[in-house]
């Protein structure tokens, strides 16, 4: 689709602006699920231990302002569905690439589709569907949760994971397909204990949703000497990774055989190109790339199960004429690893049945602190180094920090748009 390039989107949000589902609507039969979408078969490579790669995306309006006109109008309908475009803009430069994308939302979205979009819109749009049946069944997107539970009370919602599971489903999204939870707090033992057996409901107090896999762990605020970037699966006995409370993960990164949720590692999340000030690689794929020359090399062991994620915001999302050029570049970067079978493209849904039949459910935790600081591509101070030196910021003329940011010569291709801590860790942002 060939869309006029967006602004920055403006926040919007009033929760009262819109009729809560009931009680009993929340326990309507679910969907029929369809297939799982995964991405073009591809066979392993003998003598090849390969990094499963997943495109993951956080959806979330942070502030809770006005959208005080009934029904979603005015600007806050021109905003959302300035939005709502460049969601499906970024699910089609990963159709064109392969790659597996999980799209992680909070509650905002599925409030915002039903009250901003009318038939006639999503008819000329999204094939007269909701926006997140679109992306799975036209697009090969998978949905997963999201929920910043910190706010809750704050933004007057009450909405928790398993309360945005439930909007999901009202939405069309599959049931059975809302396995994994987005953004868990590795640093968080009350959220672990919430989730054992079952986690329940607040806006729907009758709803028990039992997810699979917990992804993009973090720690309070993003804290840059506490984030987790292990690559791996495992099952954690407890998440007590927050550094910063001289809490050091001793369950968190202990695998428990009969732990009944399991951990995909996100590798590293963070990159200097646009999204962070500081960090270790200028974007995320260089990670990758350097875990595949370390398996190529003996430097990791082989015959484990390696993950990775490439990370994407609400930064990405509101301003895409930076942003997605970055993104291509690491789809770009990780395609001669698609090539070779180093790299395979898996939705986090599909990782489970692969740990079971071609590992044994075997732990790894291949942890940050193996890579070698010589093979860092960013000084942590927000500048290009080794492999990637080549790769410099450019800010337009009279803007200086936290300016719009574009990579200097990187234009996405196929009808994309424009654009484009100190030392381990890096971060942002609030849980």
């Amino acid at each position: 689709m060939n869309r006029p390039s967006t602004s920055v989107l403006i926040a919007l949000l009033c929760v009262g602006c819109f009729d809560s589902p009931s009680a009993a609507d929340a326990q309507s039969a679910s969907p029929t699920s369809a297939q799982v979408p995964t991405a073009p078969v591809a066979a392993a490579t003998p003598g090849v231990t390969p990094i499963y790669v997943t495109v993951g995306a956080h959806l979330e309006n942070k502030l809770p302002l006005p959208c005080e006109q009934e029904g979603c109008s005015g600007h806050c309908q021109e905003a959302y569905l300035r939005f709502r475009a460049n969601i499906v803009d970024y699910a089609e430069l990963m159709q064109r690439y392969g790659a597996s994308y999980n799209v992680q939302t909070n509650f905002h979205l599925p409030l915002l589709e039903e009250a901003c979009v009318d038939d006639a819109t999503r008819a000329a749009t999204t094939n007269g569907k909701h926006l997140l049946v679109y992306l799975m069944e036209d697009l090969g997107a998978m949905i997963d949760t999201h929920a910043h539970e910190s706010q809750i009370e704050r933004h007057k919602a009450i909405y928790n994971y398993a309360d945005v599971s439930q909007l999901l489903v009202d939405a069309g999204v599959p049931r059975d397909t809302l396995t994994v939870v987005g953004g868990c707090l590795a640093g968080s033992s009350e959220q672990f204990a919430r989730f054992q057996g079952g986690f329940e409901g607040s806006h729907f107090p009758d709803l028990r949703w039992t997810p699979e896999l917990f992804t993009f762990p973090a720690v309070h605020d993003h804290d840059p000497s506490g984030e987790d970037f292990t690559s791996g699966l495992w099952r954690p006995g407890d998440f007590d990774w927050e550094p910063a409370a001289g809490r050091m993960g001793e369950k968190y990164y202990s695998h428990d055989p009969a732990g009944e949720h399991i951990m995909v590692g996100s590798g590293y999340l963070h990159s200097c190109a646009g999204r962070y000030p500081k960090g270790s690689f200028w974007l995320a794929s260089d990670y990758v790339v350097t875990l595949a020359r370390y398996l190529e090399q003996g430097k990791a062991p082989a015959g484990r199960m390696y993950t990775a994620t490439v990370a994407m915001n609400q930064k990405h999302f509101k301003d895409p004429d930076t942003y997605m050029g970055f993104i291509e570049q690491e789809l770009k970067d990780l395609q001669p690893l698609v090539d070779s079978g180093q790299v395979i493209y898996k939705h986090y849904q599909e990782l489970p049945a692969i740990w079971a039949r071609d590992y044994d459910s075997q732990p790894n935790l291949y942890r940050f602190e193996d890579i070698d600081p010589a093979d860092y591509t960013c000084d942590g101070q927000g500048q290009a180094i080794g492999t990637a030196a080549g790769r410099q910021l450019v800010l337009p003329p009279g803007q200086g920090k936290g300016s719009k940011q574009r990579p200097q010569g990187q234009r996405p291709e196929a009808g994309g748009r424009g654009g484009g801590g100190g030392g381990k860790k890096a971060g942002g942002g609030k849980r």
